[in-house]
């Protein structure tokens, strides 16, 4: 896992079990589907599940410290097949009795494909670069040295309406600019609080100050922010990730439940950024 601070992107590698080979593969931060968002749903896990806590986590360097950085540990020790049929299931699962003899995990793949070849400002090259197929060109050695070649495929599928603009990420900066409650003024301790508490994390690579993928951990919790008041309208206080914002919130700021629910609410929707050119 890799978060370019450059362009706001989060990637990851995707291996090929047929090919042998592997792809790098982009994510972007989704504004208008939160459910399709994977920031949403990694922040989700963390919180919920409290997946960037370790019962052990070795010194920085060693091979323990590698183990224990993977998003998730226990998918290791089961064999690559069992963990596709498992991903498999689960996606299936997911997919309404009415539409499941339309769809397959494969034609997820393929229907996203399809929709960046329809796309006139996604070029035959970057959709390759993203899809992983192999090319007559020397696309495949351009992917992994110039990650910027899957760029536009990403943003089109994350619903920018222009994927040739630099990624956006969501942010909490206004929270630091006034303009809210004295109960709810933010400075950094209170602003680091506020992250701890809503995810608990043992992992030297997400922890302040230095760490690799610290920057992102900050991003992925802007996006739960940004998400919170589409979680509490839509699946109410009783739902997991809408209770821990609320309990994190409590928690950082001291004020009681139902404050602390009317100013995530209020504020996240202010902290809305979306992409350039969105309304």
């Amino acid at each position: 896992m890799f978060f370019d601070e450059v362009y706001n992107l989060l990637f990851t590698q995707w291996f090929q079990r047929k090919t042998l080979k592997s792809t790098p593969i982009g994510f972007a931060a989704e504004f208008e589907h939160p459910e399709s968002c994977v920031y949403l749903a990694l922040g989700c896990y963390w919180a919920v599940d409290r997946g960037l806590v370790r019962n052990v986590v070795g010194e920085p360097g060693t091979p323990q410290d590698w183990q224990s950085s993977f998003v998730f540990p226990d998918l290791h020790d089961i064999q690559d097949e069992s963990v596709a049929n498992q991903l498999s299931k689960q996606i299936q699962s997911l997919v309404p009795t009415q539409l499941k003899s339309f769809k397959s995990v494969k034609s997820f793949r393929y229907g996203a494909i399809s929709m960046l070849m329809w796309d006139p400002a996604v070029t035959y090259e970057e959709c390759i670069a993203l899809g992983g197929w192999s090319s007559s060109t020397n696309s495949d050695w351009y992917t992994w040295t110039y990650l910027i070649a899957v760029i536009p495929a990403v943003l089109m599928l994350s619903g920018y309406p222009d994927c040739q603009v630099p990624p956006h990420s969501p942010s909490c900066s206004k929270l630091f600019m006034g303009g809210v409650p004295i109960d709810f003024w933010m400075t950094h301790n209170r602003y680091q609080m506020f992250v701890f508490n809503l995810f608990p994390n043992s992992l030297h690579e997400f922890q302040a100050l230095h760490g690799r993928l610290r920057q992102f951990l900050i991003v992925v919790h802007a996006t739960m922010i940004m998400h919170f008041q589409h979680f509490y309208q839509k699946y109410g206080t009783g739902n997991m990730c809408t209770k821990v914002m609320i309990d994190s919130v409590r928690t950082s700021f001291e004020v009681n439940l139902t404050p602390a629910i009317k100013h995530v609410a209020a504020q996240m929707t202010d902290r809305h950024m979306g992409p350039p050119g969105r309304a």
